[in-house]
């Protein structure tokens, strides 16, 4: 793994004192996380910092040190406890093991669908759905329904049930059923049909195009 400081390197100024809660919030973890790191040896170096009129201190440490903690040989440090942190906080915390990138991968995936669902709403799906099965195709349905084209198909790969749904409305959209070019590429480039079969069977096409031979 990487240094827990190396995703903030950038943000790290050598003439900076940095305090548990700056680099708290400069990694985005909690500040039980930094004292972590600290007594595990991640962050050698603190100091002993009195605050002026309140009494007592607190631990900070010279951005200079920081940065030079980015270039300790982490192979002499034991691994940071993961029986005792969530894969969530390891993770920012700069842990690739397998466990900690399979919740990376997941949470990723649950945010992005979080993010199409609130863009991509049930009401703008079934309104979208109800255009294209009376014959708008998706590329118009679309911005009437309040997305565009591409977050249509995108949300379709990733929602099974919506990609069906969206298939089987489609279906409308056939211009020419009887026509022996309907369903293969031909039928979407030189007919201009939109239906289902049409657009399956132009997709790989349009990928071999665009993949350099």
């Amino acid at each position: 793994m990487s240094h827990p400081l190396e995703r903030a390197r950038g943000r790290i100024s050598s003439g900076t004192t940095y305090t548990v809660l700056d680099l708290a919030e400069l990694l985005g973890v909690s500040v039980q996380s930094i004292r972590a790191l600290h007594h595990g040896g991640y962050l050698p170096g603190v100091e002993w910092s009195s605050i002026p009129g309140r009494g007592g201190g607190r631990y900070t440490w010279p951005g200079e040190q920081l940065l030079t903690c980015l270039d300790m040989n982490l192979d002499d440090l034991p691994p940071l406890d993961h029986d005792r942190y969530d894969p969530s906080t390891l993770w920012r915390l700069g842990c690739g093991c397998e466990d900690c990138t399979a919740w990376h991968a997941q949470s990723t995936r649950a945010y992005r669908r979080q993010a199409a669902e609130q863009q991509f709403p049930a009401a703008r799906r079934e309104e979208l759905l109800a255009l294209v099965q009376a014959g708008t195709d998706v590329k118009t349905a679309a911005p009437q329904a309040g997305v565009t084209h591409h977050q249509v198909y995108a949300f379709a790969r990733t929602d099974d049930e919506f990609g069906r749904l969206l298939d089987a409305a489609a279906e409308a959209l056939c211009v020419s059923a009887a026509d022996s070019r309907c369903g293969t590429h031909a039928g979407y480039r030189h007919l201009s049909c939109r239906g289902t079969a049409c657009r399956k069977a132009h997709a790989p096409e349009t990928r071999r195009a665009r993949t350099p031979q």
